[in-house]
Parts: structure tokens; C-alpha cells; sequence
């Protein structure tokens, strides 16, 4: 029963090798399978009831690949601008929520001390931990700029391309 146990663990994780599918196939096509195992038994009897009942077409990955990447490409097209607003707004949150924790860190530590903010010394690790954030913040800065004028260099090309597209639209229903 323990071997059962772990090799339905290993099955549920993914890691199971094929030797020990095959013996828990086998335990299962059997009669004699425990009372705490039949849940796992038609889950997986349900997995391999159909395996070899039903021929793929040869070609039919590679379509599934083609179709996928087709959809994929239309969803870009239809929302460029979708895209690039999850990076923005991440960003913007990582930025505040980086200022926000600095802040109450150090406001934090110097209210324990019973200090005034005003008067409180910085130790030399805290300005270097300040400096790293600054740092930190100037990097995520610069790239979001980065990201900024790329991601509208890019709207103006797709609204180019449209444009010509739109065109070739036109011309092809004049000239039929």
C-alpha cells in the first residue's frame, strides 16, 4: 500500500517514470484494488480509457502550432496598446511600493529610537541601503522611459501599417 502511495504522489507530481505507470495501470485494471484508492483509480482509469482508441491526424500539432500563433498575432493586433499596460502598472506599483517601505522603515526605526526625524543620524549602512534604492529607482525610471517612447514608436508604426493595409484594401476592391 505504501508503494501504491508513492507512486501515486509521484503521478500527481508530475515526476513519475514510466515503469511505474505501468504498475499502477496494472493495479488499477485489476480487481483488487483498496477501498482508499478508488478515487485515484478513476481519475486515472479515466486518463487512459480512451489511449489508443483514437488515432491523431498526422499533421494535426503543427496546425494546432499554426492556429495558436495565428491567434496570438490577431490578439496583438487588435490590442497593442493591452500589452504594455500590465509593465506599466507593475511598475509604477513596485516603484510606490519601494518609496512606501523606505519611507516607514526608516521613519520606523527612528520613532523606536524616540529621536525627532529632523535630528536623526543616518548610519553609514542605512545611506548605503538609501543609495542602492535610489539607485534601484533611477535604473526602474530610466526603463520605464524606455519603455514609454518604444511602446509609442510602436503605435505609430501599427497605425502606419494599418493605414497602408486599409490602402491595399481599397485598391483591391476598386480594381475587382
Amino acid at each position: 500500500m505504501n508503494e501504491i502511495k508513492k507512486m501515486l504522489n509521484s503521478f500527481y507530481a508530475g515526476t513519475i517514470d514510466n515503469e511505474q505507470e505501468k504498475q499502477l495501470l496494472d493495479y488499477f485494471r485489476s480487481n483488487h484494488t483498496a477501498a482508499e484508492f478508488e478515487k485515484d483509480r478513476i481519475i486515472f482509469m479515466s486518463l487512459y480509457s480512451n489511449q489508443n482508441s483514437e488515432e491523431i491526424p498526422p499533421l494535426l500539432e503543427k496546425k494546432l502550432d499554426n492556429l495558436i500563433d495565428n491567434l496570438a498575432a490577431s490578439e496583438a493586433k487588435t490590442h497593442p496598446k493591452h500589452q504594455y499596460l500590465w509593465m506599466y502598472i507593475s511598475g509604477a506599483a513596485a516603484a510606490i511600493a519601494l518609496i512606501i517601505t523606505l519611507g516607514l522603515n526608516f521613519a520606523n526605526n527612528k520613532i523606536i529610537e524616540n529621536q525627532p526625524l529632523e535630528y536623526a543620524e543616518i548610519s553609514p549602512s542605512d545611506q548605503q541601503k538609501i543609495e542602492q534604492a535610489q539607485q534601484a529607482l533611477r535604473l526602474v525610471s530610466s526603463k520605464w522611459n524606455k519603455s514609454i517612447a518604444m511602446t509609442s514608436q510602436i503605435d505609430v508604426n501599427l497605425n502606419r501599417l494599418t493605414n497602408n493595409i486599409n490602402k491595399i484594401k481599397q485598391l483591391n476592391t476598386k480594381s475587382l
